[in-house]
Order: structure tokens, then C-alpha cells, then sequence
């Protein structure tokens, strides 16, 4: 069996999340290029600095108008989905989604959906009445007088509705405006479609599992099930994907391989092979949103990058020890620490909060000098371009890292 070193599994994996060197994006059909290689980009709406797809894809292609992310849904280039959790996925994986919703393959989420649709299918036949005559609707479209703008957790029925239409298929989302959805029949967007050329499950299972090792770089066994929540929930069981994963090795399809240092089977697929002999050079310093894909998986980033990770934004202030809204901080093949941000946009400044290395993380100007670079190309991203730095945590990094943000480095 092949044996590779952590260090070249590292480099295999930012090499596949396209994280190994910047991939500027001229136009959205690199954007488009950008989520077909990952498979999956996760949806998340907090918005300290930009929310989390839009960075996802700047910390790959560094500046780019986010509007293109827009467009590309729009035009059904991508689509909205239950993958890893809500997500845009590109549209080749169309038939492998519907074929999901069909077996009910997020049980949870199917239970309260069609729950809801149940308990008040009055309201539910009156939205799908409003789709069907109006093609598109929105969940203020349905605000009752004196009905206080909600979040999340205060939803009106109506939102509920809408959202439950879209979790069991009947609805997708036709595109945003100002990141709020916008909810179309399934039958209006996509005409051409019937579910019974949707692919069978068997296959859908193989796709899954190729799909996540080919993004991944390289994949512990344990690794493979969290991608695209495989059976609807993040866990590291095995034993149901392994007659899968033989299956795909049998035919030549996914390698096996083993990871000095972590116990247990690994994968990569066929276009990987090459890295193994010859590890891709990892020169790119960036910052990554806390559900980008290489550290959504809390559990892969301890093992493999020696990172712990934790979003503090659900922590009561006092409690937090990094900050609100932390963003790992990529140098090269290594996780060196995190960054607490914020975009004051109305001032044009961009804070960096609080500044956290790694304890192994030696002092050293060049480091410096280009996690400064990474943290003001993000700022001019936000068009934010005054850089602030209130506070560096590590007395042994503070002098020689606010001499250079003072000096411009």
C-alpha cells in the first residue's frame, strides 16, 4: 500500500481545495470552475466580514465582484441544496440531489418538513396557489400587518412553509436579492426534468464518496462520510460506506493509502496519484471562513493540521478565548493560527480584533509580512482599506508584527 506523510497529505488537500497558489477569476465562469472542484460550498449568513461562500471562493481567487456568485445562481449554473449542510452545488449534481430527496436520505429535516406541510397544509396549498400564479415569491411577500422583521429562531409560518417546500423538492431557490431567497416551483425553473432519470441510489453513494476524495486530495475513511453528510448527518461511521469504497477501489477508481501518523485507511482518487511521488508546492497565505472546507470538519483539522478549532460567535463573550468570528489563518501547508475581523464598512476600516498564532509558531518577518499581506487583501476586498490592528495576543509576535502593518508590510 502507499504511505504518505502528514505533511504531504496536507499539501494533497490544499492542492485539491485549490488553496496551493491563487487562481484569480476574470470572469464568473471561473467562480462556476471554482465550486465544480470543491463540490460543495457551504451557505452561511453571518456577516462580520463578508458571509462565508463569497470568502470561501475570495480565499481561493482573491478579489472578485460577489456578485458573480449571485449570477451564477441566477442562471442555474448552480443551484441551492441540503449538501454538508445548505448549500450551492454545481448543476451537474441536479439528478443525484433529487434522487436524495426521494429516498429521504436527511430524515430529520424530511420529518419536519413534510410535518409542517401537514399540520398547515391550509397555508401550504395557499403558497403553492401564490407560486404557481406568481412564479416567484419571497417570504416578506407574506409579512402580516405589524409583524416584526424575524431571524431564524422567530420565523413566520409562512417562511416555515417556504422553506419546508424547498427541503422536500417542490420549491428551489430562483436566485437572491441581498441574500434573501427567492422561491420558485421546481417545475417552473427546471421544465425539462423528470425524477425518474434521476440516478439510482447505488450510484448516487459511489459519486458521493469519489466526488469527497477527489475534493479532499487525500481521505481518511473516517473523513469521507462528513462531506456531503452522507445519510443527512455529520458522523464518522464507516462500516456502511465500506463496501462502497471496495467497490471503487476494485474498479481502479479510488487508491488506497496510508497516512504516517493516523491509523486506518485512506483514499485518493486517480488525478491525485501523481502528488504522491511529487507533493504540490504550497505557497498561497490566506484566510479562511470558519466553513470553508478544509476546516469544517473540526475532527480533520486536529488530525491532520494539528488545529483546534472552535466558532465562538454562540459563546457568551466572557467565555470566548480567541473572539466572536475567527478566521484560520492558511500559511503554505500549515494552520498557523487565527484572526478575529471586522468590516466597519461605513468607515472604510478594517479591525483585525485580536490576533492568535499557533503556540509552535516561531516569530519570523516573512511570515508576518504575508499574513499582513492576506489580511489587507482582504480588507481592500471589503473595500474596506484602512487597516486597524487592536490587538496581537502573543507577546513574542507583537513587536516585530506591528512594526511591519505600521510600516505597510
Amino acid at each position: 500500500m502507499l504511505s504518505i506523510t502528514k505533511k504531504t497529505a496536507r499539501q494533497m488537500m490544499i492542492a485539491a481545495q485549490m488553496l496551493d497558489a491563487i487562481r484569480p477569476a476574470t470572469q464568473p465562469t471561473d467562480i462556476a470552475a471554482t465550486i465544480a472542484e470543491m463540490a460543495v460550498l457551504q451557505i452561511d449568513t453571518i456577516s462580520v466580514v463578508n458571509r462565508s461562500p463569497y470568502l470561501v471562493l475570495w480565499s481561493r481567487v482573491g478579489n472578485y465582484p460577489p456578485m458573480w456568485l449571485d449570477q451564477l445562481l441566477a442562471s442555474g449554473a448552480i443551484f441551492e441544496a441540503w449538501v454538508h449542510e445548505a448549500s450551492f452545488v454545481p448543476k451537474s449534481w441536479w439528478g443525484a440531489q433529487r434522487r436524495l430527496l426521494h429516498v429521504n436520505d436527511r430524515k430529520n429535516l424530511m420529518r419536519w418538513a413534510k410535518g409542517l406541510l401537514t399540520e398547515h397544509a391550509e397555508i401550504a396549498n395557499h403558497i403553492r396557489q401564490e407560486l404557481a400564479v406568481r412564479r416567484e415569491v419571497r417570504s416578506s411577500d407574506f409579512r402580516r400587518a405589524g409583524e416584526k422583521r424575524g431571524t431564524w429562531w422567530n420565523w413566520s409560518v409562512e417562511k416555515k412553509i417556504l422553506e419546508a417546500l424547498f427541503a422536500v423538492g417542490e420549491t428551489m431557490i430562483a436566485r437572491r436579492e441581498g441574500f434573501q431567497r427567492i422561491y420558485s416551483l421546481v417545475s417552473f425553473l427546471r421544465p425539462e426534468w423528470d425524477d425518474r432519470d434521476a440516478p439510482a441510489i447505488e450510484l448516487v453513494r459511489e459519486m458521493q464518496i469519489s466526488q469527497t476524495v477527489r475534493a479532499l486530495g487525500v481521505a481518511h475513511e473516517r473523513w469521507i462520510g462528513d462531506y456531503f453528510r452522507m445519510n443527512g448527518s455529520y458522523n464518522t461511521e464507516v462500516k456502511s460506506k465500506r463496501p462502497v469504497i471496495a467497490s471503487l477501489v476494485a474498479r481502479g477508481e479510488l487508491i488506497p493509502v496510508q497516512i504516517e501518523g493516523i491509523d486506518g485507511p485512506a483514499y485518493i482518487h486517480p488525478d491525485r496519484l501523481e502528488w504522491c511521488d511529487t507533493p504540490p508546492m504550497c505557497t498561497h497565505t490566506t484566510l479562511l471562513s470558519p466553513f470553508d472546507p478544509l476546516v469544517w470538519d473540526r475532527k480533520r483539522a486536529l488530525e491532520l493540521f494539528e488545529f483546534t478549532y472552535l466558532i465562538e460567535c454562540y459563546t457568551p463573550a466572557a467565555k470566548r478565548r480567541y473572539g466572536y468570528f475567527t478566521l484560520p489563518i492558511l500559511y503554505h501547508d500549515q494552520i498557523i493560527g487565527r484572526v478575529d475581523c471586522k468590516a466597519h464598512r461605513a468607515l472604510r476600516r478594517f479591525e483585525v480584533i485580536s490576533i492568535h498564532f499557533e503556540p509552535w509558531v516561531a516569530p519570523d518577518p516573512a511570515m508576518h509580512r504575508a499574513v499582513i499581506g492576506a489580511i489587507r487583501d482582504c480588507a481592500i476586498w471589503h473595500a474596506t482599506p484602512e487597516l486597524v490592528v487592536t490587538h496581537v495576543a502573543d507577546a513574542h509576535h507583537r513587536a516585530s508584527f506591528l512594526d511591519l502593518v505600521a510600516l505597510g508590510g
